[in-house]
């Protein structure tokens, strides 16, 4: 007998596969003692199962001494395997599988297995990056399936093709498609695949949502998760962990990334996909120089041709790294392999290239959460806060990453390793009292000065008075009260904790009694920081800011007629440079 998917629950064993109750599949057949799959048909669910639970030379092992099976059959279990194979980046294996498939099946004319072939094929090139072929074989794989009759194969394609859109960040045209196919999956009660669509499309649908939003939706949906395979979970931990990260929540995508290691240890890319997790939260927690010997990991993990998310991230984290320690060279290689990934469709590496030196690209519109990521470069406090995306807030202001206290208006920031928290409405008298303590204005007397404009200190009318907006202050930094200590009745910040001011980043240079003076954009004061050690042209500080060459040469005639920078060199060996005496 003949597979035939079209008629799903014919057998047993299809019903249950279809369902993702892989283990049912396997204890009623290969793991029986019978040892083989109840009915000839159900070779290629047995094959998929044994695959898709990470079994996978079982399931080669398994098709390559099955005794003469149908054509039909030898197809679709050779596409459950190149999908096994793809998803443990097992790109050779699944492409000599899928030549292996074609030759076997030379001179069959059934659309039913250009289908089911040419949907293997989009999925190798989905993972091999090659969005473009990708598209090309999954419309030929809906053509096949559409003339075959075949609403699996129609299903699949449907399937590809939302998921290729998501790559290319259009998420209202994905999510259609997307949609549609989870329609036909339920309508042929296919569980499974109706199951991971839903995930993709709630996924997707976070993508819209503020940052801070996405995290509830996307939290919601792992609690909800049940799936037997890990693919789908790991896909929703995946988005979860990188969004808690760069929300200013380090500690709970430690957790999370700890609770669901198990789930990345299935295979190579499965565990640089965790590394590379962990690399986000390191770029949040310590910065940029605590990720290099965890891309280290990650390269080893990965083949040299690794699916396009995984290698979009390990060069955009390097090329981040490379400016941050002002490595142009470094820099040009990681952005020349994110222009390969860019031109390829993939969305992500141009919000790694808008973010890291090459403004002019557009993103596609729609993921609005991860755009955000691009548009940080220029950003202000007040930007990083609007965007959700606390936890870059010190990247962004050039602080290191340990305790910080940062106002921004009414609000206050308390940053620690990644870790943020914010209190609104902090009160003009709050804020005086804190910047008085920070300033080392500790004692009573200078308090009650600095504060209340009060000269004459009486404890008697004036003590409690003091308490209650140290008490006060304290409870606004909530798990963090710690960090306001007393000794001898003065008050302190805790050893380690400072009060960022926009002359912060200045700190023991004379640049920042100037700066005191001057009433300077954020732009600007980051312009300053990139020759606080050195010199820098306009093409150079155009690179390491995202800032166009024009903007940037508009930006440095003011520094210089304001006296915080001198231009020395003509022409092309322009170059700009802080002041020396200013450098004291």
């Amino acid at each position: 007998m003949d597979l035939d998917v079209t008629a799903v629950g014919s057998t047993r064993l299809a019903h249950a596969f279809f369902a993702g109750r892989y283990h049912e599949v396997l204890a009623s057949s290969i793991d029986s003692p019978r040892g083989g799959p109840e009915q000839p048909e159900d070779l290629a669910f047995v094959v998929g199962a044994l695959a898709f639970v990470g079994r996978i030379p079982e399931a080669s092992l398994l098709l390559r001494t099955a005794r003469r099976p149908s054509v039909r059959t030898r197809t679709a279990s050779a596409f459950f395997l190149v999908v096994a194979h793809c998803r443990a980046a097992e790109l050779t294996s699944a492409r000599e599988l899928v030549r292996r498939a074609f030759t076997e099946s030379a001179g069959e004319r059934d659309s039913w297995c250009r289908a089911m072939l040419a949907q293997a094929v989009a999925c190798c090139r989905f993972f091999g990056s090659d969005y473009a072929g990708a598209e090309r074989a999954a419309l030929l794989a809906l053509q096949s399936a559409m003339a075959a009759a075949f609403p699996y194969g129609q299903l699949l394609a449907n399937d590809m093709r939302g998921h290729l859109l998501l790559r290319n960040g259009r998420i209202l045209e994905a999510l259609s498609i997307l949609e549609r196919a989870r329609g036909q999956a339920t309508s042929l009660e296919f569980t499974s695949n109706a199951h991971a669509i839903e995930i993709a499309i709630r996924i997707a649908r976070a993508s819209v949502s503020p940052w801070q939003e996405s995290i509830g939706v996307l939290s919601d949906l792992l609690g909800e998760e049940h799936a037997q395979d890990s693919y789908s979970r790991r896909t929703i931990v995946n988005e979860l962990i990188r969004r808690m990260a760069y929300a200013g929540r380090t500690s709970d995508a430690t957790r999370l990334a700890d609770t669901y290691a198990s789930d990345f240890a299935t295979d190579a890319r499965s565990r640089a996909s965790l590394e590379l997790l962990r690399a986000h939260i390191a770029r949040t927690a310590e910065g940029f120089g605590a990720v290099a010997t965890i891309l280290d990991d990650v390269e080893k993990l990965l083949p040299s041709a690794a699916e396009g998310l995984h290698a979009a991230d390990l060069h955009g984290l390097r090329l981040g790294l490379a400016r941050a320690h002002g490595d142009d060279d470094r820099a040009r290689l990681h952005e020349d392999a994110l222009h390969g990934l860019h031109r390829s469709g993939l969305y992500r590496a141009t919000i790694w290239l808008v973010a890291f030196g090459n403004p002019e690209l557009k993103p596609a519109t729609g993921d609005q959460s991860t755009e955000a990521l691009a548009r940080l470069v220029s950003a202000s406090p007040e930007d990083v806060m609007q965007s959700g995306l606390w936890g870059l807030l010190p990247e962004v202001l050039g602080l290191s990453h340990g305790p910080w206290l940062i106002p921004i208006g009414d609000s206050l920031v308390l940053f620690e390793h990644g870790d943020v928290s914010v209190h609104p409405g902090l009160s003009p008298r709050l804020q005086r009292f804190l910047q008085a303590i920070a300033a080392g204005h500790s004692s009573k007397e200078a308090l009650l000065k600095e504060v209340w404009g009060i000269g004459t200190y009486r404890p008697e009318r004036h003590d409690s008075v003091i308490k209650t907006s140290a008490s006060r202050l304290r409870a606004a930094f909530g798990k963090h009260a710690r960090w306001i200590t007393t000794h001898d009745g003065a008050y302190f910040l805790a050893e380690g904790v400072s009060l960022w001011t926009p002359q912060s980043s200045f700190q023991g240079h004379g640049l920042g009694d100037k700066l005191a003076d001057e009433e300077l954009s954020h732009r600007r004061r980051r312009m300053l920081e990139q020759m606080l050690d050195g010199n820098g042209s306009v093409a150079s500080l155009s690179r390491r800011l995202g800032i166009p060459p024009r903007t940037v040469s508009r930006e440095l005639s003011l520094l210089t007629k304001l006296g915080l920078v001198e231009r020395f060199g003509r022409g092309p060996a322009t170059h700009y440079r802080v002041p020396q005496g200013l450098l004291r």
